[in-house]
């Protein structure tokens, strides 16, 4: 709906009259995120950002966190894969925001947590996004295997678990 008057307004340089409620909506999502559980009560607050309880956030994010623990054969892989979900806000918070093991915990390497970022991958939870060391088509050719970032699959995870306010 929006999107085709934002084109036209582009195609036309006309000024896009409602510009200011879709930068109110985009900063809403941003806080929100996209989980239908949390835009759900986002709404029973007739979307009043100051009434929303992230609460509802949180109790997403336990869940993510206790499922880690049913689904890996070990604690102690649990232990590493909740690790690097818990460093991902330290790790874009960072000037250069290239995902760094040592951010995990001191002396870490690639070959320690490989694993536990392919499983958190596989579960949907995180979102890799490898550099490109050049921009042509096709671009699976020049992503770098070891530059890369992560971030989460919900943008309102990022905005909890940095403790980021509304």
């Amino acid at each position: 709906m929006w999107v085709n008057e934002i084109k036209r307004c582009y195609k036309t340089l006309e000024p896009i009259i409602v510009h200011d409620k879709l930068i109110e909506l985009y900063r809403q999502y941003l806080c929100i995120g996209g989980m239908p559980s949390c835009v759900k009560e986002f709404k029973k607050v007739h979307n009043d950002i100051l009434l929303y309880k992230s609460e509802f956030i949180e109790s997403i994010i336990s869940a993510y966190i206790a499922d880690i623990s049913k689904y890996t054969l070990s604690n102690s892989e649990a232990i590493k894969i909740e690790s690097v979900y818990n460093s991902i806000p330290k790790q874009l918070g960072k000037e250069d925001k290239k995902f760094q093991y040592s951010l995990i915990k001191d002396k870490s390497t690639k070959s320690m947590y490989e694993s536990s970022i392919d499983w958190l991958i596989s579960s949907n939870m995180i979102c890799p996004n490898k550099l490109l060391e050049k921009i042509e088509k096709p671009l699976k050719p020049f992503e770098s295997e070891n530059i890369f970032k992560i971030y989460f699959s919900n943008i309102g995870t990022l905005t909890f678990m940095s403790n980021l306010a509304y």
